[in-house]
């Protein structure tokens, strides 16, 4: 009796475009394995992408804090005003304080914002009858969203931007700057760099009057 010939079988090869489906396995692994890569590297780009928006997104709402902040402080100071006839610091509110002590921290008693004004060296400084008409707190809020306090400044001068405290001035912030001093209420911004700085990232209000 003769054997049947058995017929051999040709696996098709991988071919691209014509409808032809690859019968190899270890080669569709590899494929498999190719897309899993490339959809894992999207996955990435996605995540990296929303974790930068989300960063932006952070300290964009940490200049608005800020600022709310600062607008609450400002009332804060009327309130001050209506009571002790002064502004933080036993100042004349409105006015450019020059000279030594002429900013504080919020959260000092110096400042009459926070804590019951000082009689001790406070810029223009308190006397006993202030400190018997003042009805405070004015504000809960003295620190600002990177945990800095809030300070009032005598004589801020903004956007000089200087090297270091009572550095050279570099001048060199997009805006312009004023040129002379100006009472504010100030947060030091994301880097935190304190009084007699005045630099680009200071987030401010003008007491002026």
């Amino acid at each position: 009796m003769m054997e049947k010939a058995i017929e051999s079988v040709a696996v098709p090869s991988a071919i691209t475009g014509d409808g032809i489906y690859d019968y190899n396995p270890r080669r569709n692994y590899a494929r498999v394995f190719e897309i899993s890569l490339g959809v894992f590297a999207l996955i990435g780009i996605v995540v990296m992408s929303m974790r930068l928006i989300g960063a932006d997104s952070s300290q964009n709402a940490n200049v608005v804090q800020a600022k709310n902040d600062l607008g609450a402080l400002y009332n804060a100071t009327l309130l001050l005003e209506l009571d002790t006839g002064k502004g933080p610091l036993g100042c004349p509110l409105g006015k450019t304080a020059t000279g030594r002590n002429n900013e504080a921290p919020l959260d000092s008693a110096c400042s009459g914002i926070f804590l019951t004004p000082s009689r001790s060296v406070c810029g223009c400084g308190w006397t006993s009858s202030d400190i018997k008409t003042w009805k405070g707190p004015y504000a809960e809020a003295v620190y600002d969203p990177w945990g800095n306090p809030y300070y009032f400044d005598g004589d801020y001068r903004p956007y000089e931007n200087r090297i270091g405290r009572n550095g050279t001035a570099l001048n060199n912030c997009k805006t312009p700057p004023l040129g002379r001093g100006i009472p504010v209420l100030v947060s030091f911004g994301p880097n935190g760099n304190g009084s007699n700085v005045y630099d680009c990232d200071d987030i401010f209000i003008d007491l002026s009057r």
